[in-house]
């Protein structure tokens, strides 16, 4: 009688055991939907986006003070010629031989014939405007040092007949006083026989800035 007990109360144990625990189904199924749950409730993240570097635009900034024409611009005179300055203005204290009573002013000027037909110039037809002292004067070319150039196969002709489309490039020479400023070159191609066809004005400074040198040049080679 002891024996069917305790394999009854054995029995009953096991299958006790065996209700109250879980499936093998049942305890994935938890899992899963924990995992799940998990899942929902943890915010996404958000993956960091790779940094690319990039350049921006500079504005570009357009000054309202805008420079006159000068050296290197062509200017056109009344449709015969045009005029440039080539290169910076000089300034020597001796030059082809002679000695300034103030500096010399060395402008080198190249004029075209932009006609069909041929044209002449003439050395006194150029001249430069300055301010010394708050007052504007003007300085006629040195024709002696114009034509010591050309003779020294420094400056084309001074005199002379420029024919259509060729030019001429010659190098001016003003014997100036050098405290002044503000120089303009002037051009009046036949004003020195009373025949002028047309007037340019070439300013020799850019951005306010002079091209003079403040120290004198040796004597011209």
């Amino acid at each position: 009688m002891n024996k069917i007990r305790i394999v009854t109360t054995t029995c009953l144990l096991v299958v006790l055991l065996t209700a109250c625990a879980p499936s093998t189904s049942f305890v994935q199924t938890a899992i899963a939907n924990t995992q799940t749950a998990i899942a929902l409730l943890t915010p996404p993240v958000t993956p960091t986006p790779a940094f690319t570097a990039t350049t921006a635009n500079t504005p570009t900034i357009t000054s309202t003070n805008t420079p006159q024409g000068g050296i290197g611009d062509k200017f056109n005179c009344g449709g015969t010629f045009t005029a440039t300055v080539t290169g910076m203005p000089l300034t020597y204290s001796r030059l082809a031989g002679y000695t300034a009573n103030g500096i010399f002013l060395v402008v080198p000027l190249q004029l075209v014939n932009i006609t069909t037909e041929s044209v002449d110039i003439y050395q006194n037809d150029y001249f430069v405007e300055g301010t010394v002292n708050s007052q504007t004067l003007t300085f006629s070319v040195n024709p002696y040092i114009l034509n010591g150039l050309f003779n020294m196969g420094e400056s084309g002709n001074p005199q002379g007949t420029i024919n259509p489309s060729l030019s001429e490039t010659l190098l001016l020479a003003f014997d100036v006083n050098p405290n002044g400023k503000n120089w303009v070159l002037v051009v009046k191609p036949g004003i020195s026989i009373d025949s002028q066809i047309c007037e340019v004005d070439i300013p020799l400074t850019e951005f306010g800035n002079y091209y003079l040198l403040t120290t004198p040049l040796p004597p011209f080679p």
